[in-house]
């Protein structure tokens, strides 16, 4: 366990810079669309700003997602063997897991939806994907394993 929870660790002290990374990357984007549009040259640099912007705000909750996920295959793994005093704990942090997972895919969702590159959009939403279907496995799992524990 003690194992565990030095990987959790890890993984939330990044979860933390990401929380900042995506305030700055919706930060670029609003930047982006504020750029000026009078011009053909005008649009041209703005719509290529936006486009970057947008992939910075769609790269960011994508690797939220990966982090939840690591972290749900660490909770899963380990709620079987849980101090039943922290059960409670375990079941909820994998709620919260989860829902960290789901809340950064609707934002991967809403940002692909918006890029003109079609194949990374497309790519990043089948992976999203995948990472939910797994993180939803995993959640009922470690709540499984913890309720067992649970009177």
């Amino acid at each position: 366990m003690t194992e565990r929870a030095q990987a959790l660790e890890g993984i939330r002290m990044l979860a933390l810079r990401l929380v900042d990374a995506d305030s700055a990357a919706y930060d670029a984007v609003t930047s982006a669309y504020g750029l000026p549009k009078t011009t053909d040259a005008e649009k041209e640099l703005r719509s290529a700003a936006v486009q970057r912007a947008l992939t910075g705000a769609l790269e960011v909750p994508f690797e939220t997602m990966e982090r939840a996920l690591a972290a749900l295959r660490i909770a899963a793994a380990g709620a079987p063997d849980i101090n039943k005093n922290l059960a409670s704990d375990c079941a909820t942090g994998s709620w919260c897991l989860w829902s960290a997972a789901e809340g950064a895919a609707l934002n991967v969702k809403i940002n692909a939806a918006s890029l003109t590159d079609r194949k990374l959009a497309e790519a990043r939403r089948t992976e999203c994907e995948r990472i939910r279907r797994e993180a939803s496995t995993l959640a009922e799992s470690a709540r499984a394993s913890a309720a067992r524990h649970l009177p």
